[in-house]
């Protein structure tokens, strides 16, 4: 398995968040351009078809990218899949065969167990993330294959967690050494 990123190909340590309807080609090619890890959500792309072809456009145009810098200037991209809210279990699988083919270096999935695609997503490299909103999934989430952790704190931009990240941080990091991003939203 390849793992995340080494830090070289990131110029900040940052993750633009995979916001839902935000997130398309460009802004995700724009991230990565911009030395940051890209993401999006599946299903920002109305159909399978759809994220397919949004993939081949990402993953040509990053190739472009590539080829007039040196490599470590475009940094890595993320896939979100939400897979509870996926309109069918169909459109859920076409999608994993879409990350699998396009072998997506970074992924992010939530609401679920890693447990049923940790075996696809290792398979060809992929790295998995996981969100989680309290200690007790963050040890589920690692104990099931997640290769890094996702911590949902308190105004995570909607999300399920409550923590303050001065409190969910330390506690992660009593057993989890491994790849730690934070989701928070500072609201001024």
């Amino acid at each position: 398995m390849t793992g995340l990123p080494p830090p070289d190909r990131l110029r900040v340590p940052v993750i633009c968040a995979p916001m839902f309807l935000v997130s398309d080609p460009d802004l995700v090619v724009a991230a990565y351009a911009a030395g940051v890890v890209g993401t999006f959500n599946t299903l920002n792309a109305r159909t399978a078809d759809d994220f397919e072809a949004w993939m081949d456009e990402i993953t040509s145009r990053l190739d472009r990218l590539r080829a007039v810098g040196p490599e470590q200037e475009v940094a890595p991209c993320a896939v979100n899949i939400a897979v509870r809210r996926a309109p069918n279990e169909e459109r859920y699988d076409r999608d994993i065969d879409i990350i699998r083919k396009y072998r997506v270096p970074g992924r992010d999935l939530h609401e679920r167990s890693p447990r049923h695609i940790a075996e696809t997503v290792h398979g060809y490299g992929g790295v998995l993330l996981y969100d989680v909103p309290s200690v007790e999934l963050a040890h589920k989430a690692v104990d099931n294959g997640a290769n890094g952790l996702i911590a949902l704190c308190g105004g995570a931009g909607g999300h399920t967690g409550t923590a303050s990240p001065f409190v969910l941080v330390p506690q992660i990091r009593r057993f989890f050494d491994g790849p730690l991003a934070l989701r928070y939203a500072l609201v001024c």
